[in-house]
This record gives C-alpha cells, structure tokens and sequence, in this order.
C-alpha cells in the first residue's frame, strides 16, 4: 500500500511540474513570436496534452489492434 501511495505522489509532482513548465515554455513562445497567448494556449497546449491519446492510437494502428484505437 506504502508503494502505491508513494508512486501516486511522485506522479502528481511530475505531473505538477511539466504542467507549470509546458505553460512557463508557451508563455515564453506567445511572446517571443508575437502571437496571442490564447493562440498558443489553445493550439500548442492542446496538442501537447493531445499527445497521449495520438500516441495510442498510432499504436493500436501499428499493431493491428482496431479495438484499442477506437
């Protein structure tokens, strides 16, 4: 039980961090290219938070898996 509550916390302060990190970094692109802050957020951040669920399907397609990708 020890185990699973340390991995949980571990998880939730790397996930934590990335957040705050993949938002500082679209800040930094928002003004560096002079596009909006939205823009960015609503492209950039939700593509990369659209990564995982691209990732699977990709490999649900790799791997002949039609069940998984739907």
């Amino acid at each position: 039980m020890t185990t699973v509550l340390l991995t949980f916390a571990v998880s939730v302060i790397v996930i934590v961090i990335a957040g705050t990190v993949l938002t500082w970094c679209a800040d930094a692109i928002a003004e560096h290219t002079g596009l909006g802050k939205l823009f960015v957020g609503s492209v950039f951040l939700a593509g990369a938070t659209s990564l995982p669920e691209l990732t699977t399907g990709l490999s649900a397609i790799w791997l002949d898996l039609p069940d998984l990708a739907v």
